[in-house]
């Protein structure tokens, strides 16, 4: 005969049970932007007195209840940022704002993520593609793209929001990996400054032949150091009379949101492989 359940063992499963569902209920899938880039699908998972993001390119990060009260609400994230908090009713989303960085991310529950472009260029939008194909110029883009390597940002000049360019068309495409590290391929007209490699190799591209690449000591000038240094190539152009001229960089530190560089054999296997997008 089943021996009876104690008064204490009902009462912690009535404790428990109702806690374990709204754990579940506190989990959702939405899209995200930070500083107005692309949407995002991002997880929402509730813990304890915050919240964490758990983006589907890869960053991750968990904010804390710092202060709040009716007017202002305040969190920490992991790495000490502090950030404001304001709900929006209507869409069920939110707003993450950093005054110390100006970083911004919005959440909109009714927002949905555009659809990607080319199988080649992961993560990139109609959006963007459409950018790029406006601007007139031919678009150098890499053929060998690292694993788990996606699109996370795409900037170009003339666009909707600024006629401020150089003297021609200009344009960024930031790659970056799950773990954050981050390379960018880009071209500019106009005049172009000169880039101060060191412990440079030469490797040949399918555009534009035999070209330098090395580390980029312009932040100190008197040594090179493979862990500090960004990797870049030379201006790359099929033509020194006309432009636009390209590039090709991995940093640590740029662009916002990146914290490593890709090794320096899958920087010469990108550069190898740039091929013109259009």
């Amino acid at each position: 005969m089943r021996k009876p359940r104690s008064f204490f063992y009902l009462l912690c499963c009535l404790a428990v049970l109702p806690w374990g569902r709204a754990i579940a209920q506190d989990i959702k899938i939405q899209p995200c932007s930070l500083n107005g880039g692309r949407w995002i699908q991002t997880r929402y998972v509730s813990e304890g007195r915050g919240f964490k993001l758990d983006w589907s390119d890869g960053p991750k990060m968990t904010y804390t209840l710092a202060s709040g009260d009716n007017a202002v609400i305040q969190y920490l994230d992991s790495l000490g940022g502090r950030w404001r908090y304001n709900a929006s009713t209507a869409n069920k989303g939110f707003t993450l704002y950093n005054p110390k960085n100006g970083n911004k991310i919005v959440c909109d529950s009714q927002s949905s993520a555009p659809a990607t472009i080319i199988p080649q260029l992961p993560g990139m939008t109609k959006a963007q593609h459409a950018a790029l194909n406006a601007l007139g110029i031919k678009v150098a883009v890499p053929g060998y793209i690292p694993k788990g390597f996606r699109v996370v940002d795409v900037t170009t000049c003339p666009s909707k929001t600024t006629n401020d360019c150089r003297s021609g068309p200009t344009y960024d495409i930031v790659f970056r990996s799950p773990a954050g590290t981050c390379f960018v391929v880009g071209g500019v007209s106009g005049g172009i400054g000169d880039i101060n490699l060191e412990q440079t190799v030469t490797v040949k591209s399918k555009l534009f032949g035999p070209i330098k690449m090395g580390l980029n000591n312009s932040r100190y000038p008197k040594r090179s150091d493979a862990n500090i240094d960004p990797i870049f190539t030379e201006w790359l152009t099929q033509s020194l009379r006309s432009g636009p001229s390209y590039k090709f960089y991995s940093d640590k530190v740029e662009p916002a949101g990146c914290n490593g560089k890709v090794p320096f054999n899958e920087a010469v296997k990108i550069v190898e492989s740039l091929k013109w997008l259009f």
